[in-house]
Parts: C-alpha cells; structure tokens; sequence
C-alpha cells in the first residue's frame, strides 16, 4: 500500500497511473472513461473525470455534413485542408480543419467559408434563397443598422 503525505506533481502522477487503471479494469459497453486535468493543493486533489459514449463515425460524419450545407458550405475538403469537426460552444472558432500534414486548427466562420466556398448547391433543399446568403446573422439583431451592414430589420 501507498502512503501519501501531500500532494505534489510526483504523487498525482502516481495516483494518475493507478487511477487509470483501476478505469481501465472497468468493462461497461459502450462507455468511455477518460481522466482529466488535475487541479491541487497540498492537501486536496481534484480530477476532471469524464464519461462518454463513443458514436459511430458515419453519424460524426453525417451530422457535421449537415452543418456545412447549413452554413453555405461548398465542400468540406480541398487539396490543403479537410473539414472535420464543429463545437457550438466555441463561438469565435466553431470549425475543426486538419491540414494535409496532419495538423489540426480551430478555425472562424469566415476563414472556414473562405477556404470551403460560399455558395452551396445543396441551398436550395435547405431553404435558403440566393437574397438569404448574402445577408449576414448580424442583421437580424435589435431594432436598426447594426455594424457592418446597412440593412435595417423587419
């Protein structure tokens, strides 16, 4: 048996191991165990310790698919980049490209639309009208002009 007076980087790195595999031993399908950050004190530890639901990547694929139509995207890969995830609650970054090399980068609206393409074949089905696309969410915020457009609500 261990015994631990305080807390430090070397003790939690310890704990760490065997906390993992103790998690690991833990067999329940469909279900994903993963330790997180640290935070501590000489006294106390706090570990993040999160549990998922693996999805399948078709329905990965398909949802993100589905976000790119929706947000006028042409096409999700080019020759340099690849389209590969959205997280909304990232809202200056929302998109997920990875580059040919492998590297993976947080990315804006803008420069996502500017790399994918602006105009999709696919608006029609979802709606959109051509007079639609050229008008930006900004718009429709508040009661009047609002910057970066003159357009006024109705």
């Amino acid at each position: 048996m261990i015994e631990i007076n305080t807390f430090n980087s070397d003790t939690l790195g310890l704990l760490r191991a065997l906390v993992n595999d103790k998690l690991n031993e833990l067999k329940i399908e469909g279900l994903k165990f993963e330790l997180g950050r640290c935070r501590y004190s000489p006294t106390e530890a706090k570990f993040k310790l999160t549990f998922t639901v693996p999805q399948h990547e078709d329905k990965l694929s398909d949802e993100l698919f589905f976000k790119a139509v929706h947000f006028g995207f042409k096409t999700m890969e080019t020759p340099s980049y690849k389209l590969i995830g959205y997280n909304s609650r990232r809202p200056k970054y929302p998109w997920t490209v990875q580059e040919k090399g492998g590297r993976r980068l947080k990315v804006t609206k803008t420069w996502a639309l500017d790399i994918f393409g602006k105009e999709n074949e696919y608006s029609s089905m979802m709606g959109k009208s051509e007079e639609s696309e050229e008008k930006s969410p900004e718009c429709y915020y508040g009661g009047g002009p609002h910057e970066g457009c003159d357009e006024w609500d109705s």
